[in-house]
């Protein structure tokens, strides 16, 4: 399948960690969990850190990441290829404390476009699997940057989709959720391949990935709080959400009312904008959370 980028996506996306990256001020000691595209680490770069530990746990990324810190030549960038729970549950003595940690992991993430860099008798071998290809692609898309034509769509169900129908409704409402189809292509999709849904249940669906994206948030912000912090350590993530995350019971239980951290947020409502009939993150909020040890 051809992955089509979208560049007022790519260029918000650039526009947004540039702004989490200000917002945390990485100064002196640094670990940042999830390489991505690089954007995030050149940023962090640009405030000339001590210490810059990247942790990234697939190896095609890893290995993207030791390439760009090989290519810069600064000797205080470490790569750690591995989950960020395995690596610091087994070296957090090792690493020792952060004056700022830029998170960027969430659930299932393979940071990048992944299907695009695997060679191609990996692609087929792993196509043959379609559950989990069709879960894999779901948690990839929380960090793509990309845009699917209508072709394409029509190309994935007749490859794949339609040898696992019970799994289209959630691989279509992902898709519509971060903005890789527009509502029109959904309801095309839904009609052409005779997929039965309802408004709620979609719904339902987007409320729960957010609320999982949130609580393995939550996990990693206990961790940093009591293994990798020191006071006036801070913490921030690359975060989409379509709710502050004041309203969420769990994050308000657990971070916001901690008095052990200080919690700050600013909520970015993108305007939006077209180019050659694409629409670049339109009708979605993305948020600059900042927390800080106290």
């Amino acid at each position: 399948m051809t992955i089509n980028i979208n560049p007022l996506y790519g260029e918000w996306k650039k526009q947004y960690i540039h702004r989490l990256i200000n917002t945390l001020k990485p100064c002196k000691e640094v670990i940042e969990i999830g390489f991505g595209d690089g954007t995030a680490a050149k940023e962090i770069q640009s405030f000339k850190p001590t210490r810059h530990i990247i942790i990234e746990s697939h190896p095609l990324v890893a290995a993207e990441a030791q390439k760009w810190a090989k290519g810069i030549g600064i000797g205080s960038i470490e790569i750690v290829q591995s989950s960020w729970e395995e690596a610091l549950q087994s070296k957090t003595k090792l690493l020792g404390t952060f004056d700022a940690v830029f998170y960027n992991d969430p659930p299932d993430v393979l940071e990048k476009e992944l299907w695009q860099r695997q060679p191609q008798e990996e692609v087929k071998s792993i196509a043959t699997h379609a559950t989990q290809l069709l879960k894999a692609l779901e948690g990839e898309l929380a960090q793509m940057t990309i845009t699917y034509s209508d072709s394409e769509v029509d190309q994935f169900y007749e490859e794949i989709g339609k040898h696992q129908k019970g799994e289209l409704l959630t691989f279509f409402t992902t898709l519509k959720k971060y903005r890789f189809i527009t509502d029109k292509q959904y309801k095309r999709a839904l009609k052409k391949f005779s997929i039965s849904t309802d408004e709620k249940a979609s719904e339902k669906e987007m409320a729960q990935s957010t609320s999982q994206e949130i609580e393995k948030f939550i996990h990693f912000i206990s961790f940093w709080k009591d293994r990798l912090s020191h006071p006036g350590s801070r913490l921030t993530s690359y975060f989409l959400s379509p709710i502050s995350l004041y309203e969420d019971p769990k994050f308000f239980d657990h971070v916001i009312t901690n008095p052990y951290l200080d919690y700050q947020e600013q909520l970015i409502i993108p305007s939006e904008k077209k180019l050659e009939g694409q629409t670049a993150f339109a009708n979605e909020t993305a948020i600059i959370p900042l927390i800080t040890k106290l």
